[in-house]
């Protein structure tokens, strides 16, 4: 889903759409809506702006929410970046106890 302000700003991508500013990109898509090629989404909590879909082709189950979250990676893509985080943690809690090893051991320098 789009909104009509990033459709306006890829506008040099489009050059064969001129749009006359903002009402520009709201006209053509109320004409795209007429024909049924797009369709206006719910307006979601924290959004500025009325988003909008395509409807060409097979019918697409987005959820509005969706539309616009991060990119869902392929699950080999995903489990290696898990790997990761889960090694990065890992290491991050031993150099955790390791400081609080030493800073015991300073500790007891001074009691």
């Amino acid at each position: 889903a789009l909104t009509s302000s990033i459709l306006h700003q890829s506008q040099p991508h489009c050059a064969a759409i001129p749009f006359e500013g903002l009402e520009g990109v709201h006209h053509a898509l109320a004409s795209l809506a007429e024909l049924g090629l797009t369709e206006q989404c719910a307006r979601q909590p924290g959004q500025k702006e009325t988003r909008f879909r395509q409807c060409l082709g097979a019918d697409t189950d987005i959820s509005e929410s969706d539309s616009m979250s991060t990119p869902v990676l392929p699950p080999s893509k995903e489990q290696e970046r898990l790997a990761h985080l889960e090694q990065e943690v890992a290491s991050l809690s031993q150099d955790l106890a390791d400081l609080r090893q030493a800073f015991a051991q300073f500790k007891q320098q001074f009691e």
